[in-house]
């Protein structure tokens, strides 16, 4: 990779570095790479490299779950404050000597509005934004910003494009059956029925179903392309069917299937279970269907009439529930639902007015007495809530800093 040959910054100015790549078989070390040449072009121009944020395998078409890049955001703002006045700004860019490095401005975000929000933090503090690989930038004020637009649309045009040929592949994997040739000289001993593989993208099976893992091909750096599929989890199986059977045939309520079949933590869980048309052998993926009842994608836990039975209820249940519907004798409250508590949502703490949280102590026996204890439901403000957690990030820190003092305040806290 050519070093650039120029340098906003003078020589001695001091620079933070963030790099990033997307992740995938095409970008292995690619921030590795990135960081060899930020290396060579900080000894090539003198400058002082700080600290450098690195992340790894992370999409750039939001900045929510890349945590090196808010690291350098806070550490900047916490540093440099906001300069208003163009002058000032200016006069301090060229006093501080202090910059910020980029492989691409397409390594920051490629949605445009969210990426000229960040470069435009970063220049109102009076910090110079230097990219390494954006060869298109000619070092003119007047000229790079119109530029910087311009390479902006096209990091978002090219996340657009990214986009769907990532929703092609996964499309095409999704419609893989037994009798793909691929999949076959992987597989010579599978069953040649013309069934799909049932092939699942998402991470977490659904409840009454399992991941197996098999191999379906090699991808392009030649290492094995491996899937996971859809099969029943014999454990839950029949419990899982029971549920629908109950809901469908006996129109059970969430708390009486819960209590019943016990496939969540819940009855909450029980929300989306109920909504899933897989379980008619259906998978509905993107703007897609795969399967029929003929030509199931799965092996289907319940027939198809039970699905649109449970689906016609709930959308007149739905339909009671809105403005200037009439509720039915039997209809389930959303709030029973969730937490089996009727004031839930309702109640506001009296000292700040905050929500109020419903929980549960479960029923169990009392380890220092032997004794039975009922379950003990209560409600407790959220706010508190927040302020427990805000504390024991706290102790977090200060456990690094004194592992002594940590475990002293540990204690004190319990008493």
């Amino acid at each position: 990779m050519r070093i650039p040959d120029s340098c906003p910054l003078p020589p001695g100015a001091t620079v933070w570095a963030y790099l990033r790549d997307s992740g995938g078989d095409r970008q292995e070390r690619s921030t590795d790479q990135q960081g060899e040449v930020l290396s060579a072009y900080c000894t090539q121009h003198h400058l002082v490299l700080a600290e450098t944020f690195v992340d790894d395998a992370r999409s750039g078409d939001s900045a929510e779950s890349r945590e090196a890049l808010w690291q350098l955001l806070t550490r900047v703002r916490e540093r440099f404050p906001q300069i208003h006045d163009r002058r000032r700004r200016q006069a301090a860019a060229q006093r501080l000597r202090h910059g910020v490095i980029v492989w691409t401005y397409a390594r920051l975000g490629r949605d445009r509005i969210e990426t000229a929000f960040i470069r435009n933090d970063l220049r109102m503090r009076g910090l110079v934004i230097t990219s390494l690989a954006d060869d298109l930038l000619t070092g003119n004020d007047d000229l790079d910003p119109l530029l910087e637009e311009l390479l902006a649309f096209k990091a978002e045009l090219d996340l657009k494009v990214i986009s769907t040929e990532a929703r092609r592949g996964l499309h095409h994997v999704v419609t893989l059956r037994d009798t793909d040739p691929t999949f076959r000289s992987y597989n010579p001993g599978w069953p040649s029925t013309g069934a799909y593989l049932g092939i699942w993208t998402a991470p977490v099976a659904p409840r009454g179903y399992q991941i197996e893992r098999i191999v379906i091909g090699r991808r392009r750096n030649g290492s094995r392309h491996t899937v996971q599929r859809l099969i029943p989890d014999q454990a839950v199986w029949d419990r899982a069917r029971l549920a629908w059977r109950l809901r469908v045939k006996d129109g059970a309520t969430y708390r009486q299937v819960h209590e019943a079949a016990g496939l969540f933590r819940s009855p909450s869980g029980y929300t989306s279970f109920f909504r899933s048309r897989l379980y008619t052998g259906v998978y509905e993926f993107g703007d897609q269907v795969y399967g029929s009842p003929d030509d199931p994608f799965v092996p289907p836990l319940i027939p198809a009439e039970w699905y649109e039975i449970e689906a016609e209820r709930r959308e007149l249940r739905a339909a009671r529930r809105r403005k200037g519907g009439q509720a039915q004798p039997g209809d389930e409250d959303p709030r029973q639902v969730s937490g089996g508590r009727l004031l839930s949502g309702l109640l506001v703490c009296a000292r700040c007015g905050a929500n109020l949280w419903v929980d549960t102590i479960p029923a169990g026996v009392i380890s220092s007495t032997g004794q039975l204890r009922r379950e003990w439901p209560f409600y407790w403000c959220s706010l508190l809530r927040m302020a427990a957690a805000l504390c024991y990030i706290i102790l977090c820190f200060v456990a690094v800093a004194d592992t002594d003092q940590f475990q002293g305040l540990v204690c004190a806290g319990r008493s």
